[in-house]
């Protein structure tokens, strides 16, 4: 089948073939058999591909939908809970409701704010110099880490993959010191005893 034929044979298909070009078509489907046969093994085989495309993104949004559950069902013991939202004292220590180092000052998000799906910081203005932020759990391991461009004023991350409990982020560049901040994921899974 030539690559002409093989568009005809696509538009009949999804049904954009109209006047003369139909008519002839059909009729060539009527009177040579070969080339119906082509025809119906193209159509075969274009319905098995959009099948197993809709098979695969069922599956994709299945295993989505799977994930997002079984997020949503975990649940943790009370010293699990106690260990993942503890306090690292030398962070609080130094966590300052201002949040600023020069002309470098930031807005969102406020300490102890729920990030539960993404971190947003937003600067009171563009900087002209590439910042680095660092995403730590309370155990201080870097869990994330993220290069800003020069000239950035907000920046979003996706969180939605880290595990309940309290982190700090630190914020710092050539030129800056250093700006330590909180946040916690599912905060609503905080024991009250830590509140």
């Amino acid at each position: 089948m030539s690559d002409n034929e093989l568009k005809l044979v696509e538009q009949y298909l999804a049904g954009k073939l109209s006047g003369d070009a139909l008519y002839v078509f059909e009729q060539r489907l009527q009177d040579d058999k070969t080339f119906y046969q082509e025809v119906l093994a193209h159509q075969h085989v274009q319905g098995a591909l959009e099948n197993q495309a809709y098979n695969a993104f069922a599956k994709n949004l299945k295993a989505i939908a799977e994930n997002a559950l079984k997020k949503a069902e975990k649940t943790y013991s009370l010293d699990e809970l106690m260990a993942m939202f503890e306090i690292v004292e030398d962070y609080e220590e130094v966590l300052s409701p201002t949040r600023s180092s020069g002309d470098l000052t930031v807005l969102n998000p406020k300490n102890g704010a729920d990030c539960t799906y993404e971190f947003i910081l937003k600067l009171q203005q563009k900087i002209n110099t590439a910042l680095t932020l660092v995403i730590e759990n309370n155990e201080e391991d870097a869990v994330m880490r993220h290069e800003i461009a020069a000239e950035t004023q907000k920046f979003i991350c996706r969180t939605n993959m880290l595990r309940p409990g309290r982190y700090y982020w630190k914020l710092f560049g050539q030129g800056y010191s250093t700006i330590i901040g909180s946040f916690f994921i599912e905060k609503f899974r905080m024991p009250k005893d830590l509140v």
